[in-house]
């Protein structure tokens, strides 16, 4: 009897699963082996193929019946293939997706930017989701760190915005402070939108060509740009018309927030936040993905330490289970 990815412990055991990565080596007797990553709906699991053959057919995209070997390597388990049997299962049924409704939280979404009062800040995130609106619905927000799986990206968008006008609406309130909502919330819409084609995602998440040369970061204030500059040259003089210098920091404006989303040099961003509502979305962003990367942890395996998950690598720290 096969075995969920996530229930899965030392010892032999038979899987059934999508291969969603593979990389082939040499090791130092001069024979080649692979390293390869295979998911179901509950989880994943590293795997080694020793002595891999070119004519071996294991293929990304894949599904495989494996007869596993399981132990424990740098506190988490791996892998060894010891036979496999091709699938002609579909991979669809392999793939994790949200555990919320996709069309209940595009809608939720959808409503929130509706309701901005800034006519270039609705005009760009309504032309922007809405021209990607199946792939938002499909496409995950990370490769691998946090939600990473189908509905994933919207997933991320609706969370984030849930919480984030009560925390805005404090500060304006408390502080009198003149941050704009429709901003954050736009920011928090569109920071990771240029991930529907920075990855592929139909059988598990790669980096598509054109996300290896402009990814998510390039891409958001690229779109930005364009589609500030037709709405300006669209607007009716006389009709609110902004002035020209007021429209292009209105729009650099926008464009800083998504390019500085990252937060620091060191992880990729080319500007640092320098405005209350870039500083806004860069934390926003970083609660939720570092939540839900420690969350998907905890529902996940028990590590090495009794009542603990298996330790992130990314965090350095094992995380307590709850009963």
């Amino acid at each position: 009897m096969t075995q969920n990815l996530k229930d899965l412990k030392e010892g032999t055991s038979d899987v059934e699963a999508l291969l969603t990565e593979k990389r082939v080596a040499t090791a130092k007797n001069g024979k080649q082996y692979a390293d390869l990553v295979f998911s179901d709906k509950t989880g994943i699991i590293k795997c080694k193929r020793w002595d891999y053959k070119e004519y071996d057919n294991l293929t990304v995209g894949g599904v495989y019946k494996l007869d596993l070997d399981i132990t424990t390597y740098q506190g988490e388990l791996q892998g060894t293939i010891k036979q496999y049997l091709v699938l002609t299962k579909d991979p669809k049924d392999f793939v994790k997706g949200s555990r919320f409704d996709i069309e209940t939280m595009y809608s939720e979404v959808s409503a929130r930017i509706d309701k901005f009062s800034e006519p270039m800040t609705k005009y760009i995130a309504s032309k922007l989701m809405e021209g990607f609106r199946e792939s938002i619905k499909r496409a995950p927000a990370a490769k691998g760190v946090h939600n990473a799986w189908s509905g994933g990206l919207l997933e991320h968008i609706w969370s984030m915005c849930s919480y984030a006008e009560t925390v805005v609406q404090h500060y304006q309130k408390s502080y009198g402070s003149k941050i704009s909502l429709d901003k954050v919330i736009f920011g928090l819409c569109v920071h990771d939108l240029g991930k529907v084609v920075e990855y592929t995602y139909e059988a598990g998440i790669g980096y598509a060509p054109r996300g290896v040369l402009t990814p998510h970061i390039v891409l958001g204030p690229c779109w930005v740009y364009e589609l500030a500059n037709k709405w300006y040259k669209e607007t009716i003089p006389g009709s609110g018309k902004m002035p020209v210098a007021e429209f292009e920091r209105e729009r650099d404006h926008l464009m800083h927030i998504l390019a500085a989303h990252h937060g620091k040099g060191e992880w990729g961003s080319p500007v640092v936040p320098s405005t209350l509502e870039a500083v806004l979305v860069h934390q926003f962003d970083m609660v939720d993905s570092k939540f839900m990367h420690a969350m998907e942890l905890v529902e996940g395996k028990e590590g090495q330490i009794p009542g603990f998950s298996e330790k992130s690598w990314s965090e350095k720290t094992q995380y307590l289970q709850y009963n």
